[in-house]
């Protein structure tokens, strides 16, 4: 046997000997504590976790993730997979995968590739060379829901939105096929598309009749400098039609990227009737029922236009 064979030979003993050392005596108990932990303090929620268990041959898998605020309902999460790829160690890359299901069986993959140094030593903010969303019919709702009950919780928030948040309840699963590409070295030349629909998706506001979405679908790219929003990106219901058009041109600095976006907003039927003259008070001789509004400025100060 040569040299080589025997080193890589070797080299994977080695490496399958250390992985099962440490499915066997890792502290799986504490990791489970440290992650309820975490969760807790950025959410400000309670946090449980039914079970935590290896997950062959570097991972973990979580059952039954719960989180409670009170006054702001509860999130269940059924099943959490994450899995953090071995052999683009050896190479100084980190790949995560994070695998969420629902009780239907619906999925929502996110994927994760970050620099092995970037980790060690973080000299800033940790941007990933790669990062996708792949959803196959995950209820998101219970997401949706939970982050608005969070919202509607908040004491500075304005009474009006308190009450609207606190009544609004969103229904749908989530369909996505989302990546994007950074360059490190000129993140101008990075790339990527947004390809996001809600499907079965609805919403109920307040009193007012279940809006079923017809068309609930985000379509965008990232290319060449410059961050644009595809026309076929809309939302469309019995009562109301919101369409988003333009790009953000990127900068050097972020918060600098230019900003050129439409939104035009139509209301029909009850919404029309019980918000359409509200509208006119953000836009003054517009169609009743009827708001364009242009973004400009930056994304760190932007600006608004009623047209």
């Amino acid at each position: 046997m040569r040299f080589v064979e025997k080193f890589f030979l070797y080299l994977l003993v080695g490496i399958f000997s250390f992985l099962l050392f440490l499915y066997l005596s890792f502290p799986y108990q504490i990791l489970k504590e440290k992650i309820v932990n975490i969760i807790s303090r950025e959410t400000s929620s309670l946090v449980s976790i039914k079970t935590l268990n290896p997950s062959f041959p570097l991972g973990i898998d979580v059952d039954d993730l719960r989180m409670y605020r009170p006054g702001a309902g509860e999130l269940l999460v059924d099943h959490v997979t994450v899995h953090v790829s071995i052999f683009s160690i050896i190479f100084g890359k980190i790949k995560v995968s994070i695998l969420l299901k629902d009780s239907s069986k619906g999925t929502l993959d996110l994927r994760l590739h970050l620099g092995l140094m970037d980790i060690i030593s973080p000299k800033e903010m940790i941007l990933p060379s790669y990062a996708s969303l792949e959803a196959d019919n995950f209820d998101i709702a219970p997401m949706i829901n939970y982050f608005l009950s969070l919202k509607a919780s908040e004491k500075d928030l304005n009474p009006v939105m308190k009450s609207a948040f606190r009544d609004m309840n969103f229904v749908g699963k989530l369909k996505s096929n989302t990546f994007f590409e950074f360059d490190k070295g000129d993140y101008l030349d990075s790339k990527g598309t947004i390809d996001i629909s809600f499907v079965n998706a609805g919403l109920d506001v307040l009193s007012l009749p279940f809006q079923q979405f017809q068309d609930a679908h985000i379509l965008a790219s990232l290319g060449k400098g410059s961050f644009t929003v595809d026309p076929k990106t809309s939302f469309v219901s019995d009562g109301m039609k919101l369409e988003v058009t333009g790009s953000v041109k990127q900068e050097e600095d972020i918060l600098a990227s230019k900003l050129d976006l439409n939104i035009k907003l139509e209301l029909y039927k009850a919404l029309k009737e019980n918000f359409g003259m509200m509208l006119g008070f953000f836009a003054p001789g517009s169609e009743e029922g009827a708001l364009k509004v242009h973004l400009k400025g930056t994304l760190g100060a932007p600006q608004t236009d009623f047209l």
